[in-house]
């Protein structure tokens, strides 16, 4: 795991905020430690505590080429207190692997989560810091990264149906309306009465119009300080460049077709930093997330 000292933020959010914010009283959240989750989190930790905030992340990868039917989800695990652009960059090790899951998804992560449950966070934990110094740390869950199955998969939310943040259907995706964000309190409340039902049936016509999964011990209900909606990131290679620049390639290929649009890439000038499609991009195939960034720069 990586630990040098000087890309590891142990400061209170109050001295970043002191420092981030600007003349107009804004703070700069530039990363996980200057953010308002960190001020919000430190104030319900004990005196003293340091907030680790806990960054997870997980995709389902399949152990076979051969055989598709054999699957587990590696767990990544990385804390906000190392600078993002430390985290980000997979040559300086930051993330680290703590285990493949198979299906028993929940099962196994209140395992792997477990030292994020109650006792943790009520008394803390001493841990040796990169500089050599003891620190009493709360680690809480701050952020889970993962793409749209898995998000549904975490919060227990119904897999193409709904939103794992909010509470937006499929059909109301185009509305351009903010749904009622989701909680996770209620999102328990709603399993735990489903799990008192006396028949299957209508234990999944109780969760169903909450757009949740009957799943009766999630891995994030004993877990303190955490809105597991709340955790979920915004997945730019699928939901973005996939789900927005991909289908806007579309359309223009549609409008304009394939020569015009290459030719538009091939007569860009050169600029330091700025890929040059010399050949266009309608004949590129398994395009990658930096080529999609790179198309998007580009257009």
């Amino acid at each position: 795991m990586y630990d040098d000292a000087n890309e590891v933020e142990m400061r209170d959010y109050r001295e970043l905020s002191d420092k981030e914010d600007d003349h107009i009283g804004n703070r700069d959240t530039y990363d996980v430690a200057a953010a308002e989750f960190t001020e919000v989190e430190e104030t319900l930790l004990p005196n003293g505590a340091t907030l680790v905030p806990v960054i997870l992340s997980s995709d389902k990868t399949q152990l076979c080429q051969f055989r598709g039917d054999k699957t587990a989800y590696p767990v990544y695990l990385t804390i906000g207190n190392i600078l993002k652009s430390i985290r980000r960059r997979p040559s300086f090790r930051a993330q680290k692997l703590i285990g493949y899951l198979p299906t028993l998804f929940h099962y196994v992560m209140q395992i792997v989560t477990g030292l994020l449950c109650t006792e943790s966070l009520t008394n803390g934990i001493e841990l040796i810091s990169g500089d050599g110094a003891v620190r009493l740390v709360s680690p809480v869950l701050a952020a889970y990264v993962a793409d749209y199955p898995e998000q549904a998969l975490v919060t227990c939310t119904r897999y193409t149906q709904t939103c794992p943040k909010c509470f937006v259907t499929k059909d109301e995706l185009g509305d351009h309306v903010t749904g009622n964000p989701r909680q996770q309190k209620q999102s328990i409340r709603t399993i735990c009465h489903a799990s008192q039902q006396s028949t299957r049936v209508h234990a999944e016509a109780a969760v169903r119009d909450h757009g949740v999964n009957l799943i009766l011990d999630p891995f994030w209900i004993g877990l303190l300080h955490c809105n597991i909606h709340d955790a979920i990131t915004p997945d730019i290679l699928h939901q973005m460049y996939q789900g927005l620049v991909k289908h806007l390639c579309g359309w223009i290929q549609t409008l304009v077709g394939n020569a015009e649009l290459d030719a538009h890439f091939k007569r860009m000038p050169r600029v330091h930093g700025v890929r040059l499609f010399s050949h266009g991009i309608s004949g590129l195939t398994q395009v990658s997330r930096p080529e999609h960034h790179e198309i998007c720069i580009g257009s």
